[in-house]
């Protein structure tokens, strides 16, 4: 078409070239939060000293960018029980890093990722169950429903819906082991009360 361009060549340092790349990026929508905040955490590890350092590089604050930096250290469970990337967001790690340094609100999180896998939740309704994880099991109560295998088949679900306490439903076609059975009913109840 003959359209003419105006080039500059430059030579540029590693850490002039990822703010370059960086304000591009930061354009785009095809982005999601989770993968910038991964690719803002390797440019820390191989470019920069610290946080300070890039985030003046990079013309923000120090606090906007460690948001992005706890959300690239979410537990791989966490961004698993995701099912989209571009539903793991930015605000996440403002609720969930918090939870996630509580060696003792750790593992309710985790194991609460572990059981949403695979469920049909969107970005806020996963937030939401992850949090929670974390509350006092005293009053309400939280939703959920968990199935357990034996043997390769179907044992059984456990359940809970608020107030109504915890269900257990014994898959009506399971043939196996009753001893073996009633031990990992006994093991689904301490884990989930």
């Amino acid at each position: 078409m003959g359209v003419p361009y105006l080039v500059e060549v430059q030579s540029l340092t590693d850490q002039q070239a990822f703010v370059l790349v960086d304000a591009e990026n930061r354009q785009r929508k095809d982005i999601s939060d989770y993968e910038r905040a991964v690719f803002y955490a390797n440019a820390l590890k191989q470019l920069y000293s610290t946080q300070k350092e890039m985030a003046e590089a990079m013309k923000t604050s120090k606090a906007w960018l460690n948001e992005y930096i706890a959300l690239s250290a979410f537990p791989k469970e966490v961004v698993d029980c995701y099912k989209d990337i571009t539903d793991i967001k930015v605000t996440h790690a403002r609720k969930l890093t918090p939870l996630l340094k509580d060696s003792k609100l750790r593992p309710k999180v985790l194991e609460r990722a572990k059981a949403i896998k695979g469920q049909s939740l969107d970005g806020a309704g996963i937030l939401k169950a992850l949090l929670e994880a974390a509350k006092p099991k005293r009053g309400g109560g939280v939703n959920f429903s968990k199935d357990y295998t034996l043997d390769k088949q179907k044992a059984f679900s456990v359940s809970k819906s608020g107030k109504s306490g915890l269900h257990i439903k014994i898959d009506p076609k399971f043939e196996g082991n009753l001893d073996a059975l009633l031990s990992l009913i006994n093991d689904a109840v301490r884990e989930n009360i």
